[in-house]
């Protein structure tokens, strides 16, 4: 293994980590209605296709019967089941391709922490602290002035158990001075030199929000900001990421955030995704209204980012002649696309994946609302971004004065 067990990068203001583990034995592939229920490896489906399968079930790659698995920890790799190659993270991105990669970025973020029960900053996984320090030593090696952050929550921490974590810690003085003071320690342990807060998302109910969230995180920020103005010497930096609009915008008090952080991410991509219509997930509309959004209540554009995406949101198409003859626009779909044989979530491929689906055959495809479009392996619809749409969106950025661009992932870009 690499010096650090993963990678996946949320670049020039963002590194999630996806970690490759060996299970205990070699093993092939298995039907189920999901990963967890093809963990009782009791079909085989050798030829990794979902026709060997029962009514109903899938192919998977169980976890307790193969190698090499991606999560974002080793507990969720082994409750996920996507195998990837040996000693690799992501699509085969390994730890040296990030060094090698990190002289391109100004800031890196590792994603991603937790809140612990007890309201304290928690790593998610028991090796984390000494990968921290490992990563940290590696990539500021690599590009000498390199900020990194350590970011928190994400949105699958906000699914499940841990769903109100969050809530909790903000509700009262005690669990944000715990993850106060345990943030500090964090950082600095690890080589830090911000964090970055990434709950997805306040307020809201279908993620373990409550009425009193908006405030909350204020008083946080607050609190974050007067720690880490001094910490051991040093100013530690804050950054919050923000949803692209939408309902989830509204438990973001981002006039009262502002003067305590140094910027937002705005997470301009999902923006379209599942359903039964095509969409451009990146669009350019979608781009420009959330940016309109937060300068409108109140945030210079100095203290935005800009998110951009190294990935594609996938449909299966129902015609994929008359979707072609239509100019890929709004074209009809019986659903998400399957899934990457290595990213391993239906309705997703990774810019690597969707660089080697276009390889297999000449696609069909062009550009929809600032995003490019691609009919690939005869029904799957990619909405993604090559290098012409992401520099319409950067062009944007800089036209509008905002801080810079970042990336989610590193580990997925081309």
């Amino acid at each position: 293994m690499a010096p650090f067990p993963g990678v996946a990068v949320r670049a020039a203001a963002a590194v999630s980590l996806v970690a490759a583990v060996a299970a205990a034995a070699a093993g092939a592939t298995y039907c189920g209605t999901s990963w967890a229920a093809a963990g009782a490896c009791s079909r085989a489906c050798p030829s990794g296709t979902d026709a060997e399968c029962g009514p109903g079930e899938a192919c998977y790659a169980d976890v307790r019967c193969a190698r090499n698995f991606c999560g974002s920890t080793y507990a969720a790799a082994t409750a996920c089941g996507r195998q990837c190659p040996a000693g690799t993270d992501g699509d085969g991105f390994t730890s040296a391709a990030l060094v090698a990669a990190a002289p391109r970025y100004t800031h890196l973020a590792w994603a991603f922490a937790a809140v612990g029960v007890d309201g304290s900053l928690v790593p998610a996984a028991a090796g984390d602290p000494a990968a921290w320090r490992s990563f940290n030593a590696a990539v500021k090696a690599a590009a000498p002035g390199l900020h990194t952050s350590l970011a928190v929550g994400g949105w699958a921490f906000s699914s499940g158990a841990t769903a109100g974590r969050w809530s909790a810690m903000v509700a009262t003085p005690r669990t944000r001075a715990a993850f106060v003071t345990s943030a500090v320690q964090t950082l600095t342990a690890g080589g830090f030199d911000g964090l970055d807060i990434d709950w997805e998302f306040p307020g809201a109910p279908d993620r373990g929000g409550r009425p009193t969230d908006a405030a909350g995180l204020v008083a946080l920020v607050t609190d974050l900001r007067a720690a880490f103005s001094t910490a051991g010497g040093r100013r530690l930096g804050l950054t919050v990421a923000l949803p692209a609009g939408g309902p989830y915008a509204r438990g973001f008090d981002v006039a009262r955030l502002a003067p305590h952080v140094d910027w937002f991410h705005v997470m301009a991509y999902d923006l379209a995704g599942g359903g039964r219509v095509t969409g451009a997930h990146t669009g350019i509309a979608g781009v420009t209204a959330a940016v309109r959004l937060y300068r409108g209540a109140g945030v210079p554009p100095s203290r935005l980012v800009l998110g951009t995406a190294a990935y594609g949101r996938t449909w299966a198409v129902v015609d994929a002649a008359a979707c072609a003859a239509g100019g890929g626009r709004a074209c009809a779909a019986s659903g998400v696309g399957r899934a990457g044989a290595c990213s391993g979530e239906a309705g997703f491929l990774s810019n690597r994946e969707i660089a080697a689906a276009r390889a297999r055959s000449p696609p069909v495809g062009g550009v929809l609302d600032g995003a490019a479009w691609a009919l690939v392996d005869g029904d799957t619809y990619v909405s993604y971004d090559t290098a012409a749409t992401l520099e319409v969106k950067r062009a944007y950025a800089r036209a509008q004065g905002l801080r810079g661009w970042m990336v989610w992932s590193v580990d997925q870009v081309v």
